[in-house]
Order: structure tokens, then sequence, then C-alpha cells
């Protein structure tokens, strides 16, 4: 005792003995009661819990099942496609492909051509002018995305031999089931050396897939088997000792690259018409698509300020951006709210890009996932989506933790297919 107060009758052993064995016997009596409820309590809630995480599991099963159901009947690919789009777009950018050079017939130049007469965007004697430019300086291929389904005038004779060069190649339009326009090649221009320029539009005329061959059908005026893009590829593989390859299963090979075609369901794409060889077009990644390749017009190259470091031994494409032809299409690349168009020359510079990039860079080629490995991923996120709510019980909590989530998800999906090039199921996986 430290200090004892005078006025206090001084506690014996005794006392503090008895006085402490009442107060612990009263203590002990209310909390073992409360312990008993407390323990019956906490075994309840336990057992309840624990069923609640036991349910999990096929909920989880079910909910997947379900998704991927809605999923190939089709509901989900609008959404997914837009998906699609946002994250090619979230892309960080790349260099222009130097490999490539794009000569452009503009306003300006089919203006000049007037007093010549053309029957399209670049007359006989244009043409035969711009080969003469290009020809010295040895490129490895010349493409013309233009088309000509009429003989050159008996005035250029030096173009019909121009246009019989292998490294030069014309392009024609196969008829197909959706549009039935077929558009004859130049008469001078051999089999081989033909590529066809029919493009893949989605529901939305969007172009979002590549095609690569097709079997032209009975009437055509068409015969040409590849594209355009895949024959100036070619061209260039083959002067780098890469040439095509099938594998047992048909799938194509360019070195050490495989790709298989789509089909009729293919990740986001469900019933679609999986005709001929089609793949999904891999953008060049930059603030515009138009920035795929070194441009130049068709006035300056006439105008002599062509450069030769910028042709010998690369791919070059001529075609025209007037707006008057209209040769325009839609890409999943935004400018103020608004799909941006690029002219088909550019496109066809995308595709070439992609197939020799794949080949000699290894950049990856957009793929998606087996249905099965599909399946498990968004499972997976079911699981995940069952455990939050199992474990977060206040509704800001379990908001917060599925935006998240969420956040989560898309930033890995973003990955995958900026690394990997896979395409995974986003808009499912989020719903689940």
């Amino acid at each position: 005792i430290i200090y004892q107060n005078p006025a206090e009758v001084p506690l014996s052993w005794q006392d503090l003995y008895s006085s402490n064995s009442n107060i612990n016997s009263n203590t002990n009596s209310n909390t073992n009661s409360n312990n008993i409820a407390s323990d019956t309590e906490f075994r309840q809630k336990s057992a309840k819990k624990g069923l609640n995480l036991l349910l999990t599991i096929p909920t989880s099963i079910v909910i997947t099942v379900l998704l991927m159901g809605i999923r190939y009947l089709g509901i989900l690919q609008p959404f997914e496609l837009k998906a699609f789009d946002q994250l090619m777009q979230l892309r960080p950018s790349e260099i222009p492909d130097s490999r490539l050079l794009v000569v452009t017939v503009t306003e300006e130049d089919v203006r000049s051509q007037q007093s010549e007469k053309p029957r399209g965007s670049l007359s006989d004697k244009s043409l035969s002018q711009l080969l003469e430019k290009l020809e010295p300086y040895q490129p490895a291929a010349i493409g013309l995305d233009i088309y000509r389904d009429y003989p050159v005038d008996n005035n250029y004779p030096k173009l019909t031999k121009q246009m019989k060069n292998s490294r030069f190649v014309a392009v024609c339009q196969v008829s197909t089931p959706r549009d039935k326009l077929t558009v004859a090649p130049p008469p001078e221009v051999d089999s081989q050396n033909l590529g066809f320029s029919d493009i893949l539009l989605d529901d939305d005329n969007i172009v979002r897939r590549h095609y690569l061959s097709l079997t032209p059908p009975p009437g055509s005026a068409c015969n040409a088997s590849y594209a355009l893009s895949v024959q100036l590829a070619l061209r260039y593989l083959y002067d780098k000792g890469i040439e095509l390859k099938f594998t047992p299963d048909d799938a194509w090979q360019l070195g050490k690259l495989e790709f298989k075609p789509l089909e009729a369901h293919s990740g986001g794409y469900q019933g679609i018409d999986p005709l001929g060889h089609q793949i999904l077009l891999n953008y060049r990644s930059s603030p515009s698509p138009e920035l795929i390749a070194p441009k130049i017009t068709l006035g300056e190259v006439l105008a002599g300020k062509l450069n030769e470091k910028a042709v010998k031994g690369k791919i070059v494409i001529i075609g025209t951006t007037a707006e008057s032809f209209k040769d325009y299409t839609l890409t999943p690349y935004r400018v103020k709210r608004k799909l941006q168009e690029i002219p088909g020359v550019v496109l066809q510079a995308q595709m070439t890009s992609q197939l020799i990039s794949a080949a000699l860079d290894e950049r990856a080629l957009i793929s998606n996932w087996k249905l099965g490995h599909e399946t498990i991923w968004v499972w997976g996120w079911a699981v995940t989506g069952g455990l939050i709510a199992w474990y977060l019980r206040k509704p800001i909590y379990l908001i917060l933790a599925t935006g998240v989530g969420i956040i989560i998800l898309y930033s890995s999906s973003l990955i995958l297919l900026t690394s990997y090039g896979w395409w995974v199921p986003l808009v499912p996986a989020i719903i689940a």
C-alpha cells in the first residue's frame, strides 16, 4: 500500500482474499454464460459463411455456362467488338514501317491529269512516268491499288512492258456473296502477278479482319487467289529467304510464324462467314492509322523529289487518296469521338506491314484462345466475383472491390493484347 487513508480501517489479507473471491465468482458466472451464447452464435455464423463459400463454386459454374451460351448466340458480339476497339486504341505507339513507301494520287494530282484524259485516277502517261521513276531504284515490289479493267492505250507501248514486270502487282476484285460486284484485272498483267482487293467489313462497316486468300467463284472476272498485301509481302520476304509454306493442318507458315484462319466462332466473333483464309488485322499502333509508312504524292515523284533510299529494296504501294473516288474505309480508331476513315492504299499498307512484321520482327498477330481456355478465363473471374461477395458484406466495400477487380481485368486484357496478341473475353468476364 503506497498511501493509506487514516479514516479507513486497514484491510487484512483475509479480508482482501474473501472480497476478491466473491467478485471473481460472480464475474466467472456471467462470463461463462456470455461465452456459451457467443460461442453458439459464432458457430452459427461460421456454418452459414462456410455454406455461402461452398455455394460460390456451383454458382460461378452456372453463371459461366449461361454467359458462354449467350456469347455463342452472338448477343455479346457488338459489345465485345467495341471493347476490342478501345483496347486497340490504348496500345503504345509504334514507329512507322520504313520498309514500305506509299505513293498517293491526290485530288490535285487528278486535276493535273485532266489534259491526259485519264479513265481513272491515274492515266497511262502518269503511270508510265511513275514506274519509270521507280524502277531504276530497284524496289522489292510495286503494288498498284487502282483498278484498271481496260487495256493500255496504243500510244504507250512502254507501259505494257512495264506492267509485265514480275515485281509489279495489280489488283482486281473477286465477287463475294455479300458484294456481287466484280472488277476484271488489267489485260497486260499475268495471273501470277494479280492480287484481289476485297476487304472484310463487319456489320458496323469497320475493317477488323484481313483477307489472305479465297477461292474465286465461277464466273468471276477476277481469278486472283491471294490478296494484294499477300502478293507484295511474299515478294519482299522471298528476298529475305522466307517462303510461304503450309502445315499438315492447313495453317499458314512464314518462317517461324504459324497462323490459322478465323472460324465461324472465333473469340468475340460468333457466327461470321469464314469464307477463304482470314485473320484479325493488327493495325500498326500510332496516333493515326495513316502514319503506317512514309508517303509521297504522285506530283512530288514526277517532279523529281523521290529519294533512292526510300525506294531501294522497299515495297511501293500506289493508290488514290482523292476523296472524289470514295476509296475510304472505317477503322477501329476514333478522332474526336468519330470513327477514323483511311484510304484504301493505306489499308493495303497496314495489311502488308502486318505480314512482313510478323515474319521478320516476330510482331504478334492478334489471335484468340481456344474455347476451353476462354471458358476457364471467364469462370475464374466469376469465382473472383463470388469470393468478393462472400468476404465483403458492406455495400460500399463490395462496390469498391468490384471496381478494383474490373480495373485489374481491363488492364490484364490490354497487356495480353499488346504483349502477346491475345484477344481474351473481356465483356463476358466483366459481367461474370
